[in-house]
């Protein structure tokens, strides 16, 4: 998110298209060999007798399913929010650079923004998700995302868009830990690996409707509608947030540990 568009932007002005797609497969046979060689797991399968629960059962375990079908969705839209933009970016970049012989290096270094602002803020929404409660940053980031989308979507200027997208990394930052926090709080131990798989699963729909829509918007109605396509989706997140039921912050955590004492 912030590494990959900056080199990418710099291997493409500089040596074309093609070596940065083959520098790229390079990277992820050399991911997979360290993968291979070097990462531990203590796996124990399950015995041929166990079985484990089917999709519907393992939800309805877990401690409050109503947040997890919510925490789901609210992943598929985040993903495909974040997602939107990002095919037709350079697209629209060059409506404001007019042929620029930079492009694909200027493209690299906005699309990276958003992972600028979400190293420097990440720890920071993450202390105050522990503080204020999940629900609560849930409800703050997409009002911050639609209110970014929205102005970018009539941004003329490059670097009015580049600080706006800027702002649209700490949404970002504070979307998807507050979600894994929710998903982990309301789940079992034994079923976090049934349960984030599920979640994995509306992530990848995210990317897909997000990529597909949001291209299908700019090519019929233009780039400005798909920014307003975003903001409903942002706003969609917003209305799902509101119906999740209330999260224990760090003070509600002391007070049961005092009453247990």
């Amino acid at each position: 998110m912030l590494c990959g568009p900056i080199a990418g932007g710099v291997l493409a002005t500089f040596f074309g298209f093609r070596v940065t797609f083959l520098i790229a497969s390079l990277l992820l046979l050399i991911v997979f060999g360290l993968s291979w060689y070097f990462v531990q797991e203590n796996f124990k399968p399950l015995k041929k007798t166990e079985k484990v629960a089917g999709i519907k059962q393992t939800i309805l375990e877990q401690m409050n399913p109503h947040n997890l079908l919510l925490a789901f969705f609210i992943t598929m839209l985040i993903q495909a929010t974040n997602n939107a933009v990002n095919p037709m970016l350079s697209l629209y970049l060059s409506t404001m650079l007019h042929n620029n012989s930079s492009l694909a290096l200027i493209s690299g270094i906005i699309s990276a923004l958003p992972g600028i602002a979400t190293v420097i803020s990440a720890a920071a929404l993450g202390h105050l998700g522990d503080e204020w409660g999940q629900k609560k940053v849930l409800l703050y980031a997409f009002s911050l995302g639609m209110l970014t989308y929205l102005i970018q979507g009539f941004a003329t200027h490059i670097w009015l868009f580049a600080g706006l997208r800027f702002l649209t990394g700490f949404s970002i930052a504070a979307l998807l830990p507050a979600v894994q926090s929710l998903l982990t709080r309301e789940t079992k131990p034994q079923a976090l690996g049934r349960i984030f798989s599920y979640n994995q699963t509306f992530q990848a729909l995210g990317n897909v409707l997000g990529v597909m829509f949001g291209s299908i918007v700019a090519a019929k109605l233009g780039y400005h509608s798909m920014f307003l396509f975003i903001v409903l989706l942002e706003a969609a997140g917003l209305l799902f947030s509101i119906f999740i039921q209330k999260t224990p912050t760090r003070a509600d955590i002391k007070l049961s540990k005092s009453n247990i004492k």
